[in-house]
């Protein structure tokens, strides 16, 4: 009987080896997509912006938004919007938040530590060198 014991003790952390491990797949995946919009909101002021309209730029924004849909596909994301909406940022504050390990010891009093959250950095948007896409050849 102490073996089984140890058995479950060894599948206990198993399974919560299982959920940190899909908590931080999650946490990637709304990473990526966040990246993803940042990179579609650039492509567009880039676009709304430029004085003649590149045929490779428009290239590159047709796809990013293949990579959008096969992305949200796989990771099984529903669209409500072309751009990440503040309750997809939250979700990752959420992810991020109950990611970290708490034994069931110090859980009882960690109550206090969930009222404090922790603030995102605001976002930047990136610099692109659009001339390297002269260089790139995409498959239709």
């Amino acid at each position: 009987m102490n073996n089984s014991g140890g058995k479950l003790g060894s599948v206990s952390c198993s399974v919560e080896s299982q959920q940190e491990t899909h908590q931080q797949l999650k946490i990637t995946q709304m990473e990526i997509m966040r990246t993803l919009s940042d990179a579609d909101a650039a492509l567009h002021l880039h676009a709304d912006t430029c004085t003649s309209m590149d045929p490779h730029l428009n290239q590159a924004i047709e796809c990013l938004q293949k990579m959008r849909q096969q992305l949200e596909q796989l990771f099984q994301f529903s669209r409500e919007s072309e751009t990440t909406t503040d309750l997809q940022l939250e979700t990752i504050d959420e992810f991020a938040q109950s990611s970290q390990s708490i034994s069931p010891e110090t859980e009882k009093g960690s109550s206090d530590l969930e009222t404090e959250l922790p603030t995102l950095a605001p976002l930047e948007v990136p610099q692109f060198d659009f001339a390297m896409l002269s260089d790139i050849k995409f498959d239709d």
